[in-house]
């Protein structure tokens, strides 16, 4: 796929929460789309998939962690803040011992301490939490590196 292509497609969006939900896409449109009320809006998500999801946010930069969160916060979803993959996986293996896992972990790749490309090696190596869906929220522009954490 045109990296183009997924630009704030609709139907892309659709099919992640409808995915992340566990039941099939339905066509999007966007004029049946709610419009973003503000900068914190997920306008294509159908917000009840993430009421009360457990949801891990890994990132460096305070910035993009706390605007993450607050953005998953407003749909109420239940969100852990880390600041690198030890920490973030100190809190998954924790969470898989008190029998309450993540619905999902979203981690950038370039991080101190353990980056997001060991924190999903870690994942996917642990039969307790392997199935926990990984999205990679970067700013990362190599292609290539980002790639190599599918």
């Amino acid at each position: 796929m045109d990296t183009n292509d997924a630009n704030d497609s609709p139907e892309l969006f659709t099919e992640a929460s409808a995915a992340f939900a566990g039941k099939d896409a339905a066509p999007a449109s966007p004029a049946a789309s709610p419009q973003c009320e503000d900068e914190l809006t997920l306008p294509f998500v159908d917000k009840r998939i993430l009421v009360n999801a457990r949801i891990l946010v890994t990132e460096d930069s305070l910035v993009i962690r706390r605007f993450l969160a607050s953005t998953l916060e407003s749909a109420q979803a239940k969100v852990t803040e880390t600041e690198n993959g030890q920490v973030a996986l100190s809190a998954l293996l924790r969470a898989k011992m008190q029998n309450s896992p993540f619905s999902l972990v979203i981690t950038d790749i370039n991080m101190p301490f353990m980056n997001g490309r060991e924190v999903i090696r870690n994942i996917r190596s642990d039969p307790g939490i392997k199935a926990t869906p990984v999205v990679v929220f970067s700013t990362e522009s190599e292609r290539s590196m980002v790639m190599r954490c599918a």
